[in-house]
């Protein structure tokens, strides 16, 4: 390690036996002073007071500063249906709050890591170790069988370049056939800011926060408390292929039941959308008991409702967004003879919009694509 020791001690020196002498440990910059090694000697203060015997040998062990630069929040989703979860943020000299939240628990966590990095605290008569590591920085827990590591959140400064800057639709695959798919759109400002607003499949507003990890992938996540039951939270990597720019996982938990969201996404033009193209559309209406699957071709209209060509049985309706990549509109349900309102979102590189509609407590799906 790197440090120095009281002038005059360095090396071999001449001292009285039996004589007492206090020599002291001082760290260079990037480092800590860690520990005394020595015949019978053992201190982890920098100041150590001895009496001097025969041959006696000191050595001021230095590691590098587990702290350095330490300072940030550190946040990371784990476990079944990523329900464990790591929320720290350190402050200065290795001062930290933040949660730890194993799966069904909720356990505040405040105290100061040690010049090691570690820390252990009794939160809710549960042990709960922490570790701050200098070298990939990144902080973990343990509680009991859980643990989680997390890496950083990225903060940029005034001038750097944020990734991924845009609006990216993001369609919430429920994987199940029968049910809509969720959607919203995921913002990323030229500050790193991320946001994701929308809709879940059962009709409910979607609005996530979200933050940009070191390796660019970022988290999303509602305002439930942690590690509560309740709540929406997952991962998204960004990767261009032919089909998507993004994908990743949420869990949607929903009283004691949680659901799988598959999350595909792709780049918003800034003028246009999905439904900016000339020509008709068709839209597929099935499930929550329509019995069959309806289709009706549509004609977009740059203002007011879009035309629907040929028969229209169910009184259907549409209108574009005005950023041309959402449609909205109602149909009357064959069966319930009630008003329903379905709504979709365009994902130019999948060609076709994915949406959902909701009747008799139950959601339906909905696709439009070009003919």
């Amino acid at each position: 390690g790197e440090g120095s020791v009281t002038n005059g001690f360095l090396g071999e020196s001449a001292r009285n036996l039996l004589a007492p002498y206090t020599i002291t440990a001082t760290p260079d910059p990037g480092w800590v002073f860690a520990s005394w090694e020595g015949a019978g000697i053992s201190s982890s203060e920098p100041a150590l007071t001895f009496t001097m015997q025969p041959g006696l040998v000191l050595r001021a062990k230095f590691i590098l500063e587990p702290l350095a630069g330490s300072a940030g929040r550190y946040l990371a989703f784990g476990g079944e249906n990523f329900g464990t979860i790591l929320d720290v943020t350190i402050g200065n000299g290795g001062s930290f709050s933040g949660w730890f939240a194993p799966e069904g628990q909720s356990l505040p966590v405040e105290g100061r890591f040690s010049a090691s990095g570690q820390a252990t605290l009794f939160v809710q008569s549960v042990e709960v170790r922490l570790t701050y590591d200098g070298l990939t920085k990144t902080v973990s827990a343990t509680a009991g069988g859980s643990s989680l590591e997390a890496a950083r959140v990225r903060v940029f400064a005034p001038k750097e370049k944020v990734p991924n800057v845009g609006s990216f639709a993001v369609i919430l695959d429920a994987q199940d056939p029968e049910a809509g798919s969720g959607f919203g759109t995921l913002r990323i400002t030229t500050t790193g800011a991320v946001t994701l607003t929308g809709w879940l499949n059962d009709g409910s507003a979607l609005q996530l926060k979200g933050a940009m990890r070191a390796d660019n992938s970022v988290l999303v996540w509602d305002e439930a408390t942690p590690g509560l039951i309740g709540g929406l939270r997952g991962i998204l990597n960004f990767a261009s292929t032919d089909v998507s720019d993004l994908s990743g996982d949420l869990r949607w938990t929903r009283g004691p039941l949680a659901e799988h969201l598959s999350v595909a996404g792709c780049v918003l033009a800034k003028k246009g959308g999905f439904f900016s193209a000339k020509g008709a559309f068709e839209i597929e209406l099935g499930g929550a008991g329509l019995g069959s699957v309806f289709t009706a071709d549509v004609l977009p209209a740059k203002k007011g409702p879009m035309t629907v060509k040929g028969a229209n049985p169910l009184s259907l309706s549409a209108a574009l967004s005005k950023s041309g990549d959402e449609i909205s509109g109602t149909f009357t349900h064959p069966s319930r003879g009630e008003t329903v309102t379905f709504r979709a979102k365009g994902c130019p590189k999948q060609g076709a919009a994915f949406g959902f509609f909701v009747s008799g407590g139950q959601s339906g799906y909905v696709v439009v694509t070009r003919p």
